[in-house]
């Protein structure tokens, strides 16, 4: 039987999760919410939903449904979150997971108590490439692990009222969890501390600090160097970024999202990536729809996610103290 849901946000990038839901075989949508008619009515149209509906408490009230997709901006996410759960109802969202570590807390404490699944859909590491990374670092395709670097290089415009543009550290806060929920899936291991130098080029476009430099220890006691920037001309690398895993007996190179393996002192050739039938958020959606059937924690539940966002407010924490900063110590 297709689990039933109801998606809350249909308009921005709840526009790509209305095509992830047509194209899934798994889910039947009964509802959709979202603020603004006209999107609405055009989500509903390509979905072939009748149920529309500018209130998310008419929705949960009118709808028969076992989950919600959880698409609205940041600031809604834990009301929206919450009123489902409480609702019985099963909630996969986009990140983040709160704005702060109590609401995140609260949402995670409320699903346990529910005893419903919640997941944060973290799609960078549901691809190929990460897939294949893990499993050769697992089997010591070069050897033993020693450190990692990181590039993130890119100059990213925001349209005009982009809040991204006023708003205080706007890479980390914003993109940079994809970065660090990656580090923690590919090395299998949480993050330690984290010592961050932010800053701002001279010609940047965004208010505050768009760019910075991070060295981090994960637990495993591997050292990470992350570069990042938002206000980079030329060079850029994707969203993925560009990482080179240094081992005892060679390196492996994730650039241009492609990976590769090295053959010698300069040589290399392309690593025979895993398959997956599913990426991105559809792989994200399918995960939740299989570990609410199967009743088990999905791959990326609220409470593993939380430790992805802890590395966040640590990080921020150390942009403005100029101090180490241990994530415990933000996790509490």
């Amino acid at each position: 039987m297709k689990l039933r849901v109801i998606q809350v946000g249909v308009g921005g990038f709840g526009r790509g999760w209305v095509e992830v839901l047509a194209r899934s075989k798994e889910v039947e949508v009964t509802g959709l919410v979202d603020l603004n008619e006209d999107v609405l009515r055009e989500a509903g149209e390509r979905l072939g939903v009748d149920e529309l509906f500018t209130n998310f408490d008419e929705a949960l009230g009118k709808v028969e449904a076992d989950a919600v997709l959880d698409i609205t901006p940041p600031a809604f996410r834990t009301e929206i979150t919450l009123k489902a759960l409480k609702a019985g109802k099963h909630v996969l969202s986009e990140k983040p997971l709160a704005l702060t570590m109590e609401e995140a807390k609260a949402i995670v404490r409320a699903a346990d108590e529910a005893g419903r699944v919640y997941m944060v859909s973290q799609n960078y590491r549901f691809n190929p490439v990460p897939r294949t990374i893990r499993k050769l670092l697992e089997e010591r395709a070069r050897g033993e692990l020693g450190y990692v670097l990181v590039e993130y290089q890119m100059g990213r415009r925001g349209k005009s009222g982009d809040f991204r543009l006023e708003m205080d550290y706007p890479l980390l806060v914003d993109m940079s969890i994809h970065h660090f929920d990656l580090m923690r899936y590919l090395l299998d291991s949480d993050v330690e501390w984290v010592q961050v130098e932010s800053f701002r080029p001279s010609w940047s476009w965004y208010r505050h600090d768009p760019s910075f430099f991070m060295v981090m220890k994960m637990e495993d006691g591997t050292l990470i160097s992350y570069a990042g920037s938002w206000v980079a001309r030329g060079f850029e690398t994707t969203w993925n970024g560009r990482w080179r895993f240094a081992c005892s007996e060679g390196s492996l190179l994730w650039d241009n999202d492609k990976l590769y393996l090295s053959a010698g002192t300069k040589g290399r050739r392309k690593a025979e990536l895993v398959d997956m039938p599913l990426t991105n958020q559809d792989y994200s959606l399918h995960e939740f729809v299989s570990a609410v059937s199967e009743g088990r924690e999905p791959e990326t539940s609220g409470r593993d996610n939380i430790r992805s966002l802890a590395v966040v407010f640590a990080s921020v924490l150390s942009a403005r103290t100029g101090r180490r900063v241990k994530v415990e110590e933000v996790l509490g």
